[in-house]
């Protein structure tokens, strides 16, 4: 704008050159924050292959949470509660479309995930077998209360 208006006649290339400078510091900001986020998520990737032993999942989903919420920030984005979503979907739409969300559902959906007892497959969600689910929470159970002595 300020070359397009010719304000800055003899300073054109130093300008330039400060623009791009600057772009560059975005863009390298902005690749730090996106490999983090990268980084945080590959912890708690439900479809990964691999899982470390002694992975505190809870620690590591709050960091990637942490992460995207600043990101979201920075961004404008502006949090919608769960009473702002509530309220846009009992009222009528354009198009005279009514819709309930449940919420709690897709919250079990997210622990059974976590825990194991479902698994992705394309789009679908499968159970495990009775005796792997009896088996998973199991060892949920057994490993819940850990002796301190």
């Amino acid at each position: 704008m300020c070359l397009m208006d010719r304000k800055l006649e003899n300073d054109d290339e130093a300008f330039r050159q400060l623009s791009y400078m600057l772009d560059q510091v975005f863009h390298f900001e902005f690749h730090q924050v996106i490999e983090a986020l990268k980084n945080a998520y590959a912890d708690i990737d439900p479809d990964a292959d691999t899982r470390r032993p002694g992975f505190d999942m809870s620690e590591n989903t709050q960091s990637f949470v942490s992460l995207l919420d600043g990101l979201l920030e920075k961004a404008n984005y502006e949090r919608v509660t769960e009473s702002d979503l509530n309220r846009a979907l009992s009222e009528s739409s354009l198009f005279k479309i009514r819709l309930h969300v449940d919420f709690e559902i897709d919250d079990a959906l997210h622990k059974l995930l976590a825990l194991g007892l479902v698994e992705k497959s394309g789009g679908s969600l499968i159970a495990v077998s009775i005796e792997a689910g009896i088996r998973i929470l199991d060892q949920r159970w057994d490993n819940y209360f850990v002796p301190g002595y």
